[in-house]
């Protein structure tokens, strides 16, 4: 069985006020102290511990200088005795550094109708993951902060009962929202005193030792106004998907249309441009080339289609089972209705039935690669491989989405000219968005260097040996004048 700690939502958030919590109280070490007495804690009600111990495991050293480590933490705790979350005979004005405390920590979990209420499960391992186990670069408190903060303000799912014992929430099971949070950057930062690019190196480093997923829907646009995406959070991956689907019904539903993720490289050029604009016309200089540039990318990011704008296979990804036609179908009726006319023939679905006649995965195949100059060898790559797989058969789910394969078709053996083009466009447009990315978050010195090195380099005209040697090139450039944290 899982071992969790119990931690109250107030220690680092406060849904009726965000001013009043116990870390805005006492300090971020007060995270470590509940969690930390909560653990030495055992089976008949006991905690020992030591201060030594306890400032070690925040990853401190311990100074018995005045104002250092060890009054800090001694002061925290002479003032939890007063408030009895500490129950002791102990005069903390007169330990040492090396003297067994035994106590009573009576964690300050708030109660309704006799039930524990407003707290969140912390598992050990997790705790353990961040403070003893980390050996990272960034601050340990800070991460547990950041992972303390998200878990707090986590929807949650009611636990069934099943069978009369099995306890259970599965979502799939009983349906409900996913077990997520998102706010704004902003909002975030104000609550837990944090700067936004210190909130999103310590997010990503969350997610990379496994304990956040986290992800947008991407660029959203109502009345004219396009930004991203508020981030949805979660501890548990599986929950993530159904997080995005909900944070996409949420904008839909509030009047906005989702672009996607790859007008977010467009856009970060634009604000690149409108930065180098102002900077240049700051020093009367004629920027007329660039604005007639920004003019022109802000006219190709306005006449993309939605599905141009949103990757396709992120798309079906989030929609799994189901068809281009029936994702944007009250959504986008055009592009609905475009999707439709092509998926018919193409010969990928019925046109009387609406079924899909291919397997789901053949289906995913043919509409990510497809180009509309080579329309009649995809409508023949689709015809042979139904009349090579009749064996499968294909069963509705229920109204838009449709059954997983029954029989795995063979893997296609050749990948034609046309493939290797296609699998050629998608490399160069990841090259492209990394370029992009890197090169709207440069100063203008830096972007001016660039050009100098790499400006009007043919990336189409090389072999694909010549590729990766340049973009090796172009990555050691842009990490060459990188900000450490």
């Amino acid at each position: 069985m899982e071992n969790f700690i119990m931690i109250p939502n107030k220690l680092i958030w406060n849904n009726e006020d965000r001013t009043k919590t116990y870390t805005q109280e006492y300090g971020d070490k007060i995270l470590h102290i509940f969690s930390y007495l909560q653990r030495m804690t055992n089976n008949f009600g006991e905690t020992y511990f030591t201060m030594e111990d306890m400032i070690i495991n925040c990853g401190l050293k311990v100074d018995t200088h005045k104002g250092k480590s060890f009054s800090q933490f001694k002061d925290i705790l002479i003032d939890l005795k007063k408030k009895d979350i500490i129950e002791t005979t102990i005069d903390f004005d007169n330990i040492k550094v090396v003297t067994l405390i035994k106590c009573k920590f009576n964690m300050p979990i708030e109660k309704s109708n006799g039930k524990n209420t407003r707290f969140f499960n912390v598992p050990h391992k997790s705790y353990l993951a961040i403070m003893d186990n980390y050996i990272g670069k960034l601050n340990k408190m800070n991460l547990l902060k950041t992972y303390y903060y998200i878990s707090s303000r986590l929807s949650r799912r009611e636990i069934k009962i099943v069978d009369g014992k099995k306890r259970t929430n599965d979502i799939r099971a009983f349906g409900g929202k996913a077990e997520c949070f998102y706010d704004s950057y902003e909002a975030i930062c104000k609550d837990i005193d944090v700067n936004e690019n210190t909130w999103g190196l310590y997010i990503k480093e969350l997610n990379e030792i496994g304990l956040l997923y986290y992800d947008n829907v991407g660029i959203v646009k109502k009345n004219k106004e396009s930004h991203s995406a508020n981030n949805v959070y979660c501890i548990k991956e599986a929950e993530l998907v159904d997080a995005l689907k909900q944070s996409k019904l949420f904008y839909i539903s509030s009047g906005y249309q989702i672009i996607g993720k790859k007008a977010n490289a467009d856009l970060k050029v634009i604000q690149g441009l409108k930065g180098k604009i102002q900077s240049e016309q700051n020093k009367n200089k004629d920027t007329s080339k660039l604005e007639s540039k920004k003019e022109k990318l802000e006219l190709k990011n306005a006449k993309k289609n939605n599905d141009s704008e949103f990757e396709i296979n992120k798309l079906l990804e989030e929609n799994d089972g189901e068809i281009l036609s029936s994702i944007w179908d009250g959504t986008n009726d055009k592009t609905a209705d475009r999707w439709y006319k092509l998926e018919v023939d193409l010969g990928l679905i019925d046109e009387e039935t609406n079924e899909l006649l291919t397997d789901y995965e053949y289906y995913k195949w043919t509409v990510t690669h497809y180009i509309e100059s080579k329309h009649d060898y995809y409508a023949n790559c689709v015809s042979k491989h139904i009349r090579e797989n009749k064996e499968v058969e294909v069963e509705p789910k229920h109204k838009g989405l449709f059954g997983a394969i029954k029989v795995t078709p063979e893997p296609i053996k050749k990948l034609d000219e046309t493939i290797i083009d296609s699998q050629k466009k998608d490399k160069m447009t990841d090259i492209s968005l990394f370029i992009i990315d890197k090169y709207s978050d440069s100063t203008v010195e830096i972007q001016s260097k660039y050009d100098e090195k790499f400006k009007g380099l043919k990336w189409f005209e090389l072999s694909a040996t010549q590729t990766d040697h340049m973009f090796n090139k172009v990555t050691e450039f842009f990490n060459g004048y990188a900000n450490p944290f």
